[in-house]
């Protein structure tokens, strides 16, 4: 068991802010059997976590973000990379 919270949105689904996976009760918290992992990595997305209490499920919407000071310098050695085989041909 799980707990979770977060705010309602107008369709009735619930975007999850905090979740707890040890405690199976906290007022005014939903509880549900378990919560399921993100998805993998992607740069530049936040994965914001959404329930349905209607139909019990979980699903996952991608939010875009800022990119970090790594992310950032991965996309410029990409891009000089990229340049640099186009010197070489």
């Amino acid at each position: 068991m799980a707990v979770l919270s977060g705010d309602k949105r107008p369709d009735g689904k619930i975007r999850v802010w905090q979740y707890n996976e040890k405690d199976n009760y906290r007022a005014g918290w939903i509880t549900v059997d378990t919560i399921p992992p993100f998805p993998p990595y992607k740069r530049g997305v936040l994965w914001v976590m959404i329930y349905d209490p209607q139909t019990d499920k979980f699903e996952f919407e991608e939010e875009p973000r800022k990119l970090d000071e790594a992310e950032a310098l991965e996309l410029v050695a990409e891009a000089l990379n990229r340049i640099a085989d186009n010197l070489e041909q």
